[in-house]
């Protein structure tokens, strides 16, 4: 496996867990059945874009917690066999929350019955959140004691998930993720936050280990980059993938200056999302660049057309510097 230095501080990283990390948005059908050759089409478009180093599916903004275990088998299989070994793939393989939150016991035993699945198809890495499990008793020993069994039963490197969705009682705390860290199949976090007092505290924790963290907030993608920071998972990584790329090449560089422009580039196109749903609008996006993916939700109706012509102009000004041919 490739291993990539960070410039500043000198950490090595695994090479799927730098640089551009696309969390999927879900393809669907009108009945809510998944739609596998939009997966396909998918997974070869982000390849195409050079920008995208791994591929995640079951993501938070693909919806994770609408789908069945079945449902996470099917995007798994599908998209780890069109990606090929030509690009990454990690799979979130949390337990089922499609009906609700599961008991503690079921949850644990789906994450690691999903998580030995994405192993046995190929997977690269497994992302998995530990709020399915409930909040009394010595909470900080019980997210330990989870990560400890996947990484005991795993097989897999194992990438910790803390999407803006986290409850306040889940949010990672250095002390717990020093201990984590050490285990040797978790390999790395995304951490969804802009501020870097909490993130550069956790990337302090496992600085010692084999262990990467992630930017899950992209409009602080080069803050974290310089705090250890591997790679970015953000919505913008499906559409803009080029632009984001462009901030972790320049940074790998030294080119601080470069970099630093493609970085405020990121946060004023990433204002286009406001009030939009992120997953519906994207899904549109990608169906006008040629995408074989159908610009509907799985559950609901909503209506994005009236500021789709803007989104998609801002979208693509944003990438035209960075695309290559």
């Amino acid at each position: 496996m490739t291993r990539i230095e960070n410039p500043v501080t000198g950490m090595e990283m695994p090479e799927y867990l730098t640089g551009v990390i696309a969390p999927m948005f879900t393809p669907c059908n009108e009945d809510g059945s998944l739609d596998e050759d939009g997966i396909r089409s998918y997974v070869q478009w982000l390849k195409g874009t050079g920008a995208v180093t791994s591929v995640f599916v079951r993501s938070g903004v693909g919806k994770m917690l609408m789908y069945t275990m079945d449902d996470v088998r099917q995007i798994a299989r599908v998209a780890i066999e069109e990606a090929g070994k030509e690009i990454f793939v990690l799979v979130g393989t949390s337990g089922d929350f499609s009906g609700g939150k599961p008991r503690e016991d079921q949850y644990i035993e789906q994450t690691v019955e999903l998580t030995q699945f994405a192993r046995d198809q190929g997977a690269d890495g497994a992302v998995v959140v530990p709020f399915g499990m409930d909040t009394f008793g010595n909470l900080d020993e019980k997210v330990y004691s989870f990560y400890e069994r996947l990484n005991d039963s795993g097989g897999i490197p194992i990438i910790i998930y803390q999407p803006g969705m986290t409850p306040p009682p889940f949010m990672m705390k250095p002390g717990v993720l020093e201990r984590v860290a050490q285990l040797p199949n978790l390999k790395g976090m995304k951490v969804s936050t802009d501020d870097m007092k909490i993130f550069g505290d956790l990337c302090a924790a496992s600085f010692d280990e084999d262990f990467t963290m992630i930017s899950g907030a992209e409009t602080s993608f080069l803050p974290g980059l310089s705090l250890g920071a591997g790679g970015v998972i953000g919505e913008g990584c499906n559409t803009y993938p080029q632009v984001l790329r462009a901030v972790f090449d320049h940074f790998m560089a030294g080119e601080l200056a470069s970099a630093a422009r493609a970085q405020f580039l990121v946060n004023r196109t990433l204002k286009v999302w406001a009030g939009m749903d992120s997953a519906l609008v994207g899904k549109s996006y990608l169906a006008a660049k040629g995408v074989k993916i159908k610009p509907i939700p799985r559950r609901r109706k909503v209506d994005v057309e009236p500021r789709l012509d803007a989104f998609e102009k801002a979208i693509d000004s944003a990438v035209a510097p960075f695309k290559k041919d």
